[in-house]
């Protein structure tokens, strides 16, 4: 599809400056070895409710410039202004559907189905893409075929003015499953080419906070991540979203995720017990004082999982150490 240019997408209002605004489409200029071009990039968001930020995304994806743009949106059936926002830029969104679903992974499942991209960006609609950065990515692409691409990561939170910028290295799998060392990125900031994507399978749709960790940890079984340099998405922490409102469901499903990996990575099981432990025992503390009916399950897998580890979180180091003597190893 060709790129829209600024003129051509609904006005905006003078109330909102800057881009994806009033900034004008970059010109593509980036240079791909002799012989290759430009991938087609499949840019696919699920949404419900998010009237407040879609537009946002959507101007961010069609004012990148890029000569070959696929973007796929499901909504869950919004009942706020999202669907009057998507209609205003139908004819330049490739397929957009609005109606009942089983939920966001549910949703990027239908939207991987339809993307013809070799490189595809699974997006939030309450995250943005930088200027330029599809064009950096599909350049990047172009002579680095056989890995999954991402940037660096903008997080912005609602109500606060710190934003923090996570740098993103070189990893490989066993680096994801070393979840306690660094900083990971999956989904918004992350290019996964197309060929990946059917070696490692749909999104898990049971899983409801961390799917796209899992989703990228699967690819990370065929081919490395490679660091681009560059941002690639600015994530927008909205008081609503899940990861603002529910981080602490997530330790759950970390917990099941990771230990699929200890027989492949039976050197980092002990560590990665220990560091689970810690995180659902606290985690399940706090849900048992505000009354959350699952605190007491995440402290029992706490201590199913780790019981040593677990304990030293809630009690002073020496009377654990001292119990150990007594009881040995």
């Amino acid at each position: 599809m060709r790129p829209p240019l600024l003129s051509e997408l609904p006005h905006p209002g003078s109330e909102k400056v800057g881009w994806p605004w009033h900034v004008p489409a970059p010109i593509v200029h980036h240079t791909v070895p002799e012989g290759s071009r430009l991938p087609r990039i499949s840019v696919v968001v699920a949404t419900l409710n998010q009237g407040a930020y879609i537009e946002t995304m959507l101007r961010s994806v069609l004012l990148q410039g890029y000569p070959d743009l696929e973007l796929i949106v499901f909504d869950g059936g919004s009942t706020d202004q999202s669907v009057d926002i998507l209609g205003r830029y139908d004819a330049w969104i490739s397929h957009w559907r609005s109606e009942p679903d089983g939920g966001q992974s549910a949703a990027i499942n239908k939207g991987l189905a339809l993307a013809t991209g070799e490189l595809v960006s699974i997006f939030d609609s309450d995250d943005y893409f930088p200027p330029d950065c599809l064009g950096a990515v599909g350049a990047f692409y172009a002579g680095h075929r056989d890995c999954l691409i991402a940037g660096d990561v903008i997080r912005k939170w609602e109500g606060r003015e710190d934003v923090m910028q996570v740098a993103v290295r070189d990893s490989d799998l066993r680096d994801y499953v070393k979840w306690w060392e660094i900083d990971h990125v999956a989904g918004p900031g992350v290019f996964y080419p197309r060929t990946v994507i059917e070696r490692a399978g749909q999104i898990d749709e049971t899983l409801h906070y961390l799917w796209d960790y899992e989703f990228t940890m699967r690819c990370l079984e065929h081919v490395p991540l490679v660091a681009l340099g560059v941002v690639t998405a600015v994530m927008f922490h909205t008081k609503g979203s899940k990861s603002a409102s529910s981080a602490n469901n997530g330790f759950w499903e970390l917990a099941q995720i990771v230990k699929r990996y200890y027989a492949t990575f039976p050197e980092l099981t002990r560590e990665s017990r220990r560091q689970i432990a810690g995180l659902l025992l606290a985690s399940g503390l706090k849900r048992i004082v505000r009354g959350h009916p699952h605190g007491f399950a995440s402290v029992s897998e706490s201590l199913r999982t780790a019981p040593w580890a677990a304990l030293t979180w809630v009690f002073p180091g020496w009377p654990i150490r001292r119990l150990r003597r007594l009881t040995g190893p």
